[in-house]
């Protein structure tokens, strides 16, 4: 599964006027293909070429009022090791990130792990967060924001934002 976010109706004053794309690290994810998980499952089952990139992810997909975000680990040999997906409890803008030219706030709801090899999503630190806010933001130099709860810092992320929307995926990687 691919990393994915994207936040619904946005406040118009907070929107980039069309669209914009951010892309701080071009080799980490695979834009090219939306992510379906009965689909991409069905092409892993059938032998077809998973796309996912290796790695740790801070990922999601929300439009309109309903959406998820959540964690994704596979390993170098492409064994997924850990998903897990939180339903988006609330989102909205938040102007507590200075140098962002817009940015969301992201409440966590509830919890499912979608695979847990050995407790790989515990030891990450990636379950029980339900209740917990993330922020996502983009600067006027292409830059992308988040804020994981140690303050709002850059990162290695890629993100498109329109009117109504916005994707982000988030290296997690050190």
């Amino acid at each position: 599964m691919k990393p994915l976010l994207i936040l619904g109706p946005l406040l118009s004053a907070c929107a980039p006027a069309d669209e914009a794309t951010w892309r701080t690290d071009t080799s980490a994810v695979d834009t090219d293909t939306e992510i379906n998980e009965s689909e991409e499952d069905d092409e892993a089952d059938d032998g077809g070429e998973d796309e996912s990139s290796p790695g740790k992810w801070l990922w999601g997909d929300l439009e309109g009022a309903e959406g998820i975000t959540g964690y994704y680990y596979e390993s170098e040999d492409q064994d997924v090791l850990c998903e897990v997906i939180y339903l988006v409890e609330s989102w909205g803008p938040t102007d507590d990130c200075s140098a962002c030219e817009f940015a969301w706030s992201i409440v966590r709801g509830e919890e499912f792990a979608e695979v847990n090899v050995d407790g790989a999503c515990e030891a990450e630190g990636w379950t029980g967060l339900a209740g917990t806010t993330i922020g996502v933001g983009a600067g006027a130099d292409e830059s992308l924001w988040a804020d994981l709860g140690s303050g709002w810092q850059t990162v290695e992320a890629e993100g498109e934002a329109g009117e109504e929307w916005l994707f982000f995926a988030i290296s997690l990687e050190e």
